[in-house]
C-alpha cells in the first residue's frame, strides 16, 4: 500500500495546515468566546489557543484528529443560534466542542 505522503494521494489530498480566529460556544451555551485556532493534519492535531498571542507555546486545548468521532455543521436551528452565523461539532468520546463565525 502506498504511502499517503506519496504518489497520486498527494496530488488530490494536499495536507495543509489552518489557523484562524472562531467562536466557541460554552458547554452551557449561555456564552460565547473567540478562540484562535490551528488544524495541523501533518502531526494530526487541531489545538485552541484563547488569543493569537498565544500561538503556539500556550495551548488551551489540544484534540488529536483521530481521536475525532463526529463532526458535522449544524443545520438545524438551536435556541443559543445567533443570525447569520454558521455553527459546527467536533466531538471525540470525552467531549463535543461547537463553534461558530459568520465566514467559514
Amino acid at each position: 500500500m502506498e504511502n499517503f505522503d506519496s504518489g497520486i494521494y498527494r496530488l488530490f489530498c494536499p495536507l495543509v495546515r489552518v489557523k484562524g480566529h472562531l467562536f466557541k460556544m460554552h458547554r452551557f451555551k449561555m456564552s460565547n468566546y473567540p478562540r484562535y485556532v490551528y488544524l495541523n493534519p501533518i502531526e494530526g492535531k487541531l489545538v485552541s489557543y484563547k488569543t493569537a498571542n498565544k500561538f503556539p507555546h500556550s495551548p488551551n486545548y489540544v484534540m488529536n484528529l483521530n481521536e475525532i468521532t463526529e463532526l458535522y455543521y449544524m443545520k438545524e436551528s438551536k435556541w443559543y443560534f445567533k443570525k447569520n452565523q454558521y455553527y459546527f461539532a467536533i466531538g471525540t468520546k470525552e467531549k463535543t466542542s461547537v463553534f461558530f463565525d459568520d465566514n467559514i
